[in-house]
């Protein structure tokens, strides 16, 4: 985990980081592209549903799903509604993690899927 996170955790600083929840998902966005692009002997094929936009490698989102208490789901949905990849990153991941998501969200969730794979 890189050492923000680390940080953001050792530290409790959940309180300064509710209002960035865009900022660390675009930061763990830009350290995936540059890990996809150091790796290029390992090209994983793309699932056009998002399969590979899974937990691993993703601090930001790992966070955020084991610390809803402190930072609640719809807080982060509400944060990501401009940003419909990140949002269904953080849906797919939480809906794979979560066995029980409230039928708003997973509605929601059915909408990224289908918004994701056409865009």
């Amino acid at each position: 985990m890189n050492k923000i996170f680390i940080f953001l955790l050792q530290h409790n600083l959940f309180d300064v980081i509710q209002d960035k929840i865009v900022a660390l998902m675009q930061f763990d966005d830009d350290k995936q592209a540059v890990a996809a692009a150091a790796a290029v002997t390992e090209v994983k094929e793309k699932s056009k549903y998002g399969e590979d936009d899974d937990i691993e490698g993703r601090p930001a989102v790992s966070m955020l799903i084991k610390n809803t208490d402190r930072i609640p789901i719809a807080t982060v949905v509400n944060q990501l509604k401009n940003q419909p990849r990140l949002c269904h990153i953080y849906l797919n991941a939480l809906f794979q993690k979560v066995a029980f998501i409230h039928l708003p969200i997973y509605y929601l969730l059915i909408y990224l899927f289908i918004y994701v794979s056409f865009a």
